[in-house]
């Protein structure tokens, strides 16, 4: 469950399957706007059947800096992967948010504005809670720290995105995916105001995530993995524990 897949001759049908999952969530995010007091739980109930959605077929990124994490992961244990692998991600989400955008936008509904009126405190808060989703991601790809079905990990990625919007809602958008803060900013830009301006912050929904996922990148990396030896060890000693069981 959420694991990198290796089929690079299947890495369009992968991507395909991210831009599906990026537009059901944010389609959510903005129909949601109309009906605020159930808001939170929306968007908890659509990352949690994206995420159950598109798992096995493209290891449920859904997010930009959740994609960029994992690279660096991938990097630093010298699984290396071609860069258009995570390139084609990142557009194909962007896609997909922006497409729910454009459908948005033709139904009338109001596209989420992201203006931060105080720029640190969104930019701080941001990156913080992408290293946290990123931590829960990273965790449930790890068959050495959890043993998380599909399901499990779309509830758990919908909690910390429901703690997220609760935290931090009012101060940044609680976004924390630069996927979906690109397609929002692009298609409220395109077919609500007609200039550049809702670009204005676009840069904070960039970089603060992508920091955040650095952060996350080297907590993981360096103090929760298990060293491949240890790994190793772990998975012989669990398949003779089921070999026994069975016997």
């Amino acid at each position: 469950m959420l694991r990198q897949k290796n089929d690079n001759p299947e890495i369009l049908r992968r991507a395909h399957a991210e831009m599906v999952g990026l537009f059901l969530i944010v389609f959510t995010i903005i129909q949601q706007v109309r009906s605020p007091q159930y808001g939170l739980f929306a968007v908890l109930i659509g990352f949690f059947f994206s995420v159950t959605f598109v798992a096995s077929s493209s290891g449920a990124h859904l997010n930009g800096a959740v994609t960029f994490s994992l690279f660096l992961n991938d990097v630093a244990g010298r699984n290396i992967k071609p860069v258009r692998t995570y390139t084609v991600y990142f557009l194909y989400q962007c896609a997909g948010a922006f497409v729910a955008g454009a459908v948005g936008a033709l139904l009338g509904s109001p596209i989420p504005e992201l203006l931060p009126e105080k720029v640190a405190a969104a930019f701080v808060f941001e990156g913080l809670f992408t290293a946290l989703l990123c931590l829960v991601v990273h965790t449930a790809c790890d068959a050495n720290l959890s043993q998380v079905e599909s399901h499990h990990a779309g509830i758990l990625v919908g909690t910390t995105i429901f703690v997220t919007g609760a935290c931090i809602g009012k101060i940044s958008g609680g976004v924390v995916n630069p996927s979906i803060a690109i397609g929002l900013i692009a298609s409220r830009a395109l077919f609500v105001e007609g200039n550049f301006i809702p670009f204005t912050y676009c840069w904070l929904y960039i970089i603060a995530p992508l920091i955040g996922a650095t952060v996350a990148h080297l907590i993981y990396y360096h103090l929760m993995r298990y060293p491949p030896e240890r790994a190793s060890l772990l998975a012989k000693k669990s398949s003779e524990s089921r070999t026994a069981q069975r016997a």
